[in-house]
């Protein structure tokens, strides 16, 4: 797979430091004061696939949302 048009990896690297998802499965990021969203197109046109339906995991699962990880 390769990316056409300008990319600003420092910029996707912080919006996925501590993205979140709303309501609407979109998934969002907060970047130097600016809310940027993910929604199903957007994500559809850059990966070239469909999102499906995010959903958020409370519970640990054999360790994987453990902090000493």
């Amino acid at each position: 797979m390769q990316m056409k048009g300008t990319f600003y990896p420092e910029l996707v690297k912080v919006f996925y430091t501590c993205p979140k998802v709303d309501m609407g499965s979109n998934l969002y990021s907060i970047v130097n004061g600016v809310e940027m969203v993910i929604d199903a197109e957007v994500w559809k046109a850059v990966v070239g696939i469909d999102m499906g339906q995010v959903c958020k995991i409370e519970e640990s699962v054999d360790g994987y949302n453990n902090a000493d990880i």
